[in-house]
């Protein structure tokens, strides 16, 4: 009885710990609001926390939040923002590299394929300084 009972409080344990991982990333790139015409604007000290079930994302100009997971497998996380279906992103688990687009409401041409605002760059693993 001890044992079976062991075994099950591993059990718990460990899928416990598994739900709450946090991978901590360092981000750097560039941001485009295509509707104003600003382009590549330089973004360092982003920072991004990926969880089992979501994406906090801080210091990414136009882009910070809570994201929903909508999508993971071996190579890429895919999200969303929870309450607009629009602002979508993606990161490569292999490259490191973060995109976030806001897609128009209106599609126009040119419009970098229909996007409002976006953000390109990579991420590396996040070293605490202290």
């Amino acid at each position: 009885m001890r044992a079976a009972f062991a075994v099950l409080m591993v059990v718990i344990v460990g899928q416990a710990l598994a739900q709450s991982d946090v991978t901590g990333l360092q981000c750097e790139g560039n941001y485009s609001e295509f509707l104003s015409g600003l382009r590549d604007v330089p973004n360092k000290g982003g920072y991004v926390e990926i969880q089992k079930s979501s994406v906090k994302i801080v210091a990414v100009i136009g882009f910070e939040g809570t994201y929903k997971v909508h999508t993971a497998n071996e190579a890429s996380v895919f999200f969303m923002h929870p309450d607009d279906e629009l602002i979508q992103g993606s990161i490569n688990r292999f490259t490191g590299q973060l995109q976030i687009h806001q897609q128009s409401k209106k599609p126009r041409s040119g419009d970098f394929g229909g996007f409002d605002r976006m953000w390109e760059g990579t991420c590396t693993p996040a070293h605490r300084m202290f």
